[in-house]
């Protein structure tokens, strides 16, 4: 397996045929800025693209939303990967009938206020963040093989110059997020604990997770 953080994962993301799900990246039509046939999507684009797509297969508590009409936020706390990417994805587009709002997130207390929240690889205190935001019905995504075990919910990865996703199926619904099948059934591992060291069948008809071999 790739590490994120080796000069050989770096080589290998600027080579890798990103592939991050795209059944979700294409359930809904074309999401990313227009590029030349023959270039392909950079790491960066295509985690743009699954931070808009997977809100489609989030269902929110009620409580989550000040109205019917209020937004959801996709925040990025810390150092910013994307740039313009996350934006220019989502212009023009909703979610579940909602607007979709960016946010840059610096401060933790910040962070309470996002549906979906993005830790990127530079965070050094992921579980700083995680603590703060413990029981609330916020989907966090990072970039390290260690976030499920600190109870993070989605952990974003590189394997055989491929990008997949794992998924903390227990923690999401202890913090009254539901999952759709089709999501889980995309995820190459899902968990149950908040250890996250087990797997589990995805529900509802979803093909089983894998584990890691």
């Amino acid at each position: 397996m790739l590490s994120l953080l080796s000069p050989d994962g770096d080589r290998s993301r600027r080579r890798a045929r990103w592939v991050l799900a795209a059944a979700l990246l294409l359930a809904a039509g074309p999401v990313l800025p227009q590029a030349p046939a023959e270039r392909e999507l950079t790491e960066y684009e295509v985690k743009a693209g699954f931070l808009f797509q997977v809100t489609r297969y989030v269902e929110w508590p009620e409580s989550a939303f000040a109205d019917a009409n209020a937004p959801i936020v996709i925040g990025i706390f810390g150092n910013d990967p994307f740039g313009e990417l996350l934006d220019q994805t989502v212009a023009g587009h909703t979610s579940q009938r909602r607007p979709l709002v960016i946010r840059r997130i610096t401060a933790v207390e910040d962070a309470v206020a996002c549906h979906v929240l993005f830790v990127g690889r530079d965070e050094r205190h992921p579980t700083r963040i995680l603590e703060a935001l413990r029981g609330r019905p916020i989907l966090t995504v990072a970039e390290t093989d260690r976030f499920l075990r600190q109870g993070g919910l989605i952990s974003l990865g590189i394997a055989e110059e491929h990008m997949f996703f794992e998924v903390n199926l227990g923690k999401a619904r202890e913090v009254g997020l539901r999952l759709s099948s089709r999501l889980l059934s995309l995820a190459r591992r899902v968990v149950d604990s908040e250890s996250a060291d087990s797997e589990e069948s995805a529900p509802d008809g979803a093909a089983p997770s894998r584990k890691e071999g």
